[in-house]
């Protein structure tokens, strides 16, 4: 079997995404788009290069490759995949075919958009299997990151989260990522919510505290270094969350004030982007370029 290359499929993808979000199409239209657009995201996570048959079907069938590369992944990364093709598969085939004469809503589209929106962030969350996500993460990785649309990053933190529950770094981006997508009051809502697990999480001690500040510590002048989360400072994951929340730096991107979408956020991932050319910034930024292809900038209302 061929393996999955991008720029084979570059083209499609363009054409995909105009007619999916750029043009006055009726949501059958782009209901349609959308279900080709998840087939090549799939083909993309699971190596199914062109000229292998795949369709969104073939991953609950028995017998064929796509179902054979299903099965050699972990089970939880299965349930995953397959959760996101029953939420795309129906309402994608329905689009499709004939039989549905009755108009598709605003609401199925945004259904089919959320699957795909779980399918980009599924590929994230394979990234940070590959590179877990720690205290002492490299700083161009996590800024990099927050170059995505905020609904991108929650859903990629929400699933890390459930296999790390006690991640400190997966935490302080959650928060933000809350922050960003739904804003400041429901972020307090959500430290409320879960008050008494955050305490109980084991926080840093004095050498980890250290080794987090000499690894991601940058010097911004004479003696002065400045670092992302402040964990000297308080004695429980609680309390520093709510420092994050309660901080007037949280504010400026609230509710995507700065961009809440692809085409907001395009143009802050073409100029702020790192620059280095290790292997884990490669393969952050191979995927980040990928999800933004065909993305048109646009400036946040």
């Amino acid at each position: 079997m061929k393996d999955f290359e991008e720029e084979e499929y570059t083209p499609r993808i363009l054409d995909i995404i105009k007619v999916a979000f750029y043009n006055d199409n009726p949501n059958e239209t782009r209901l349609t788009e959308l279900r080709k657009y998840a087939e090549i995201n799939f083909r993309r996570i699971l190596n199914i290069g062109s000229g292998s048959k795949f369709m969104l079907g073939y991953l609950l069938n028995n017998k064929n490759d796509a179902k054979t590369k299903l099965d050699a992944l972990d089970y939880p990364r299965q349930e995953d995949l397959l959760k996101i093709v029953n939420q795309i598969k129906e309402l994608g085939n329905d689009a499709t075919h004939t039989e549905r004469v009755k108009a598709f809503t605003p609401i199925e589209y945004q259904k089919v958009l959320d699957g795909i929106f779980d399918l980009i962030a599924y590929q994230f969350v394979d990234y940070f299997k590959e590179y877990p996500m720690k205290l002492t993460s490299p700083n161009n990785v996590m800024s990099d990151f927050s170059l995505l649309p905020p609904i991108i990053r929650l859903k990629t933190l929400n699933r890390l989260r459930d296999d790390e529950p006690n991640n400190i770094q997966i935490l302080n981006r959650l928060i933000l990522a809350i922050i960003k997508v739904y804003g400041k009051p429901i972020a307090y809502e959500w430290l409320n919510l879960n008050e008494s697990i955050l305490r109980s999480i084991q926080y840093p001690n004095t050498k980890e505290i250290s080794d987090y500040i000499s690894c991601c510590g940058v010097e911004i002048s004479p003696g002065l270094i400045a670092f992302s989360i402040p964990l000297h400072q308080f004695n429980n994951v609680y309390d520093l969350l709510k420092h994050k929340v309660d901080a007037n730096s949280t504010s400026i991107n609230e509710q995507g004030k700065l961009y809440d979408s692809f085409e907001t956020a395009i143009k802050y991932y073409h100029t702020k982007k790192s620059e280095d050319s290790n292997s884990e910034i490669k393969k952050l930024h191979s995927i980040m370029d990928f999800v933004y292809i065909g993305r048109r900038e646009e400036e946040k209302k």
